[in-house]
């Protein structure tokens, strides 16, 4: 498995000591995609402050900086909230900062302690989440959505990455002394 790792190991990282490191991994550069599907069967971490997720980020930034060229969150989970996966779509319509975000979050009792497959479909328009092969959730693009709504029309790269503490991971602290965390991945597999 691929495994990325947050410790608590005071590395020193360009001449600054950081007391708590983590990682992610991203195809930007590398590879990009416009449509298609994605699978990444996963076991995520679930410890107070965690945030693993699986995500696909504008390649260039068509229509400006986040939110308005768009963020899909293929799953991210935050410690806090151990037994919930979440699915999202940012936009500069929709997103958090305007209280409009779209997300779904689903229940899902050993979402930490086992591994699952998430999984999006993505059209010209519509979004569709999966979660162990089960639809989770969808947006479809409305006749009239421009691309404040629907900035999906452009690639995207893939991120996977295990965040510690901020503003949603952090929400309600973190817990050091349940370090190191591991977000596993047994495959990434994209369909065109």
């Amino acid at each position: 498995n691929l495994v990325i790792e947050l410790r608590r190991d005071s590395a020193m990282i360009d001449s600054e000591l950081c007391p708590i490191t983590s990682g992610s991994i991203m195809t930007s550069g590398l590879h990009s995609w416009k449509y298609g599907y994605i699978e990444v069967r996963a076991k995520v971490p679930a410890s107070l402050g965690v945030w693993p997720a699986i995500r696909l980020l504008p390649a260039e930034q068509v229509y400006g900086s986040w939110p308005r060229s768009g963020e899909i969150d293929i799953m991210e989970l935050v410690g806090h909230q151990p037994e919930t996966v979440h699915f999202t779509a940012h936009t500069e319509r929709f997103n958090h900062i305007r209280s409009s975000q779209r997300r779904h979050s689903s229940p899902v009792g050993d979402a930490s302690g086992s591994f699952h497959t998430y999984g999006l479909k993505w059209t010209e328009n519509i979004l569709v989440w999966y979660l162990d092969g089960e639809e989770q959730y969808f947006i479809e693009r409305g006749p009239n959505d421009d691309w404040t709504a629907w900035p999906f029309d452009s690639e995207f790269y893939l991120s996977l990455n295990l965040a510690y503490g901020g503003s949603w991971g952090g929400a309600e602290g973190t817990d050091d002394g349940a370090l190191p965390q591991r977000f596993e991945i047994d495959y990434v597999r994209v369909y065109q």
